[in-house]
């Protein structure tokens, strides 16, 4: 049997609130994010293919990165999106687009929060995951009546784990009705980010990257600051009604996430944990490719040699009806 134990639950995380735009860096990243963010990419492409697609959130996008020119030329994944083209000077100077950027055309998933992590968690209830709404305190409160941990406490590991690097990577974000946008805009340098992001409900616009920012609370400053900069971006969105504003911790960790197996001890026992946590801004980007490597821990952990995989499609029809009983 599976328990998840969650300080707070959908829609209350802090990815329910995120855009959730298949995204990874344009500067990097390599090794095993990568191949994290190409699970993810396959899996979502899955899910777009399915009828519940819509409901869940998840839709195809194409749309504009911008970058500036000290960022290298080829990203790393352009060859496993559907398309990808760079964009000529003329195209950015009429958009309006920063004088010092370069960029490119390409497709990608997007993944709105709110709808998406509700569904996965309706999922888990529907194949029996039974859901604690509980704060973790220490691994000891499982030592022992539990195999395995999966720790994916996020933000939380810093004090859980005792893990100095971990830190918020603060994000505010402003939820705008414009239906005409189709296309996503995003903008990045090393220090600065603006996005435009279309989702099933509303368009996003943002953001910050705060490191080391606790405030939850929308900052006038910085809502100034991400109008001005996406007004730029998208001139249309001047007229469009602001239908909700958003402030997410997100689980920054300096030298990256940590996806590992590691044994927990104390005087009151030992158990095995899987950590999975720091994933900072592009956690919804990584997230399934972080998941399959964490279930091949897993097996290893408890001498598995393979197990069934996770196929909510086969049963789709009835996991929806389920979710609609209980709403």
């Amino acid at each position: 049997s599976v328990d998840v134990f969650a300080e707070t639950l959908s829609p209350h995380n802090t990815s329910d609130g995120a855009a959730g735009l298949w995204s990874p860096p344009v500067r990097g990243p390599s090794g095993a994010q990568i191949e994290w963010a190409f699970g993810t990419l396959d899996w979502l492409t899955q899910v777009m293919r399915q009828p519940s697609a819509g409901s869940v959130g998840v839709a195809e996008f194409s749309g504009i990165r911008l970058t500036t020119s000290d960022f290298p030329e080829d990203p790393i994944w352009k060859d496993r999106v559907v398309s990808f083209s760079y964009l000529k000077p003329k195209e950015i100077e009429k958009r309006n687009f920063p004088n010092e950027a370069v960029g490119f055309y390409c497709s990608s998933m997007n993944m709105q929060g709110n709808r998406y992590c509700t569904w996965l968690t309706n999922c888990l209830e529907y194949f029996g995951v039974k859901l604690h709404e509980k704060k973790v305190e220490s691994f000891d409160e499982f030592v022992e009546e539990y195999d395995l941990v999966v720790n994916c406490s996020g933000l939380g590991a810093r004090a859980l784990c005792n893990d100095s690097e971990v830190e918020p990577l603060r994000g505010q974000i402003l939820r705008m009705k414009a239906p005409w946008i189709k296309q996503f805009l995003r903008y990045e340098s090393s220090e600065q980010k603006f996005y435009v992001i279309p989702c099933v409900d509303y368009v996003v616009i943002g953001g910050t990257q705060q490191w080391g920012n606790w405030n939850r609370k929308v900052d006038p400053d910085d809502r100034k600051m991400i109008l001005d900069s996406c007004y730029r971006l998208e001139p249309s969105l001047k007229k469009a009604p602001i239908v909700g504003e958003w402030v997410g911790l997100r689980p920054g960790r300096r030298s990256g996430p940590r996806v590992e197996l590691d044994t927990y001890s104390s005087q009151n026992g030992s158990i095995q944990v899987i950590h999975n946590y720091g994933h900072g801004s592009i956690g919804l980007s990584l997230h399934w490719g972080c998941a399959q490597e964490v279930t091949q821990l897993a097996y290893k952990a408890l001498g598995i040699a393979t197990g069934t995989p996770f196929q909510p499609f086969a049963e789709d029809k009835r996991i929806l009806e389920f979710i609609e009983s209980r709403v």
